[in-house]
């Protein structure tokens, strides 16, 4: 596992996707910035204090078909919160692709993918998440936090990219030998607000539902009277 240090970066992810489209980048490969300036977020731009965090992207050749494509969230949101959950205790996955702590967000990911041959030949794994850093832009800082805010101590952020690494290596493995039933068990089970009343907008209204998890796709599955599937585009949740 190669890890690629650079003082800083638009964004990881950017620089990552130019590095596989001049070459073949050996799997695994990982590239740590200090600072960006346009890290991407699903939601928009990632606001990170320089070298306080880790800003990641990693790169891998999952060769797994289209269809497939949310089985690389869950083995990366699982990674992560294994990760945390040796410093921290309330940790769990808040779909579709954050981690929040003690009701807080304190990590958020965003997967972006090469396709070749309807399979996905390379992705990257951008991972954003909050170390040492103690203090947030006011609009965001009652619903976010940092291991150091929750843990109490700063935190080598090298040591903890080497044991995200190998957790992603891990599920990876599990991933490729079909262990698909047990990952999204875990997932599931680590599903902030599953079994609990959500609200969410769909088509611009206001509802809610019971969250009963995630299926194998990447749906979301609420219950209100009558069982219902959403994947991430139909559908934002109203929870933190």
């Amino acid at each position: 596992m190669k890890i690629i240090k650079i003082n800083g970066s638009i964004s990881t992810n950017d620089y990552a996707m130019s590095m596989l489209s001049k070459s073949e980048v050996p799997p695994w490969t990982t590239i740590f910035s200090g600072y960006q300036t346009k890290g991407k977020g699903r939601n928009g731009i990632w606001l990170s204090e320089p070298f306080k965090n880790i800003l990641i992207s990693i790169i891998i050749n999952p060769k797994i078909s289209l269809d497939n494509i949310f089985h690389l969230n869950i083995i990366s949101s699982l990674s992560i919160k294994e990760t945390l959950s040796q410093y921290i205790d309330d940790v769990h996955i808040k779909w579709p692709n954050d981690i929040i702590c003690n009701k807080k967000k304190i990590c958020g990911i965003l997967i972006e993918n090469k396709i070749h041959n309807d399979k996905i030949a390379n992705s990257i794994i951008g991972i954003g998440l909050n170390v040492n850093q103690i203090i947030f832009p006011k609009d965001i800082s009652h619903k976010t936090t940092s291991i150091k805010i929750e843990y109490k101590k700063s935190l080598n952020r090298y040591a903890i990219i080497n044991k995200i690494l190998l957790n992603l290596k891990n599920y990876h493995s599990m991933m490729k030998k079909d262990k698909l039933d047990y990952l999204l068990y875990l997932y599931n089970k680590s599903l902030y607000k599953i079994d609990r009343e959500i609200y969410f907008y769909h088509k611009l209204k206001r509802q809610k539902g019971i969250l009963k998890g995630i299926d194998a796709k990447g749906n979301i599955m609420i219950y209100d009277n009558n069982m219902d599937k959403y994947n991430e585009n139909d559908i934002k949740l109203d929870i933190i």
